[in-house]
């Protein structure tokens, strides 16, 4: 069986730790690559991106050494669409395609936004907004030195997110796994958008939980990644 690896997408406020849960439920010949965005992490010098356009060139150049072997793409919520969109850079330039797209927590890239943008909601209302995602628990947001330190990334992510303006463009031609919480506020119609993006059938999967439901079910979604990649 040939080895595999997973170039992991983490979502906003998140860092290249964030789907490292990934590393320890997936088999042995499927290895996990976790990106950095700038402005975080190890990366925390760096200013952040203006736009997603930036952070989707800024993970080109680093995987595009790597693109020579079999590997899948995995992003979860703002680095689903991050993924997305790394895939058609990655067709538009002409490089090895990956064998399989991973995508949760978020629906179509073409579902217009409905909601106010969150990143220009002053201090509380955005704190607010974040706690209700689930996506920082309460230990930080309670923190008042904590907060100060994920605010900026959090806006920043949010930012890049929201600005997003969906370009119509061919289908893909590869398989296409989609994974959603059955409590997360997205329409049923919104999710199955993503068929419009490739031109294989789509797998979805509903797992309970909101949001961040991934941190529920890490064994489940290590299986599904793995079965996709090795049947």
């Amino acid at each position: 069986m040939s080895n595999i690896t997973v170039f992991c997408l983490p979502f906003a406020g998140g860092s290249k730790y964030s789907l490292a849960f990934l590393k320890k439920v997936l088999p042995k010949n499927i290895s996990c690559h976790f990106l950095e965005y700038r402005g975080r992490g190890t990366r925390a010098k760096e200013d952040f991106a203006e736009n997603i356009s930036e952070v989707v060139d800024d993970v080109f150049k680093s995987i595009t050494p790597l693109l020579d072997k079999p590997y899948a793409i995995y992003g979860h919520s703002m680095g689903a669409k991050i993924a997305y969109l790394l895939t058609l850079r990655i067709r538009e330039e002409g490089k090895k395609m990956p064998i399989h797209l991973f995508v949760s927590g978020t629906d179509g890239p073409s579902v217009p936004a409905r909601k106010s943008p969150k990143h220009l909601l002053p201090k509380n209302e955005f704190v607010t907004a974040v706690k209700e995602l689930g996506g920082l628990p309460d230990e930080i947001l309670g923190h008042e030195e904590m907060l100060e330190y994920f605010e900026p990334i959090l806006r920043a992510d949010f930012k890049i997110s929201e600005s997003y303006q969906y370009e119509g463009t061919e289908p893909l031609k590869i398989p296409l796994t989609v994974m959603v919480g059955d409590k997360e506020d997205m329409q049923e119609e919104d999710i199955l958008q993503w068929q419009n993006e490739t031109l294989i059938p789509i797998k979805l999967y509903r797992l309970p939980g909101n949001h961040f439901f991934i941190y529920d079910h890490e064994k489940q979604i290590g299986k599904i990644i793995e079965d996709a990649l090795t049947k």
